[in-house]
């Protein structure tokens, strides 16, 4: 996950009964760490469960799907009887997750953004100087790509949404279970304008449902166009 930086490297690995593990982490040349990870070997006594979320315009949002995801994952209703689908609607719930409230980031930052006076004055004499909570604004610079890898009995089942990418190894060979989510791909075009989407060449951006769905440049050219919650 990004390129090799000594600033900011993580390693960790285990195994079970069922499968042997190793994950690393490396900071790119950006001036934090915005990528994240979660291994779940043991989701449960069939099941196991890891995940990479490649951060874009800070580390929140991967932050929240790596803490979360195979969380919702295993509370889903299909989660022991279609687990394919409910890896597809663990998908859409992250998204759900970014666009209700501000409680997410309690799970990537736990805080209480009122500082002490407000605390200790406004429950007691002075309402009028509490200030009042602004409107709920989603993330709107910030983003994350989701690649997962799920295995139950001889199963993996693979999901990712945005250009990060699961491969497997075979005899020496390199296997790519997983497709990019680029806009000059022309399955990904057709399906941003069956949605009713726009894919703007000259501006760089997606927009679905009347709201930019993503942009993100390298060398002036569009580089996915799906993440959870990117702008």
């Amino acid at each position: 996950m990004g390129a090799s930086n000594s600033r900011d490297i993580r390693t960790e690995g285990g195994e079970n009964v069922r499968i042997k593990y190793g994950a690393a982490s490396m900071q790119g040349l950006g001036p934090k760490m915005e990528d994240a990870y979660a291994a779940a070997p043991d989701l449960d006594h069939t099941t196991s469960f890891f995940g990479i979320y490649d951060g874009h315009g800070g580390a929140e949002v991967a932050l929240l799907c790596a803490r979360l995801f195979h969380i919702e994952l295993q509370v889903h209703p299909n989660y022991q009887s279609n687990l394919n689908n409910a890896i597809r609607s663990v998908f859409s719930r992250m998204d759900q997750v970014l666009r209700q409230s501000n409680t997410w980031r309690e799970l990537v930052s736990p805080t209480d953004g009122r500082n002490w006076i407000q605390h200790v004055i406004c429950p007691i004499a002075n309402p009028w100087y509490c200030t009042e909570e602004t409107p709920y604004i989603p993330p709107q610079s910030t983003g994350s790509t989701a690649s997962v890898a799920v295995t139950r009995g001889n199963q993996v089942i693979v999901g990712n949404v945005g250009d990060s990418h699961c491969v497997a190894s075979r005899n020496d060979q390199a296997i790519q279970l997983s497709t990019g989510h680029k806009p000059y791909h022309q399955n990904e075009r057709q399906r941003i304008q069956a949605a009713g989407g726009v894919y703007d060449i000259d501006n760089n951006v997606v927009i679905e449902r009347g709201q930019l769905a993503g942009f993100s440049f390298l060398e002036g050219m569009l580089t996915t166009s799906r993440a959870e919650r990117l702008v």
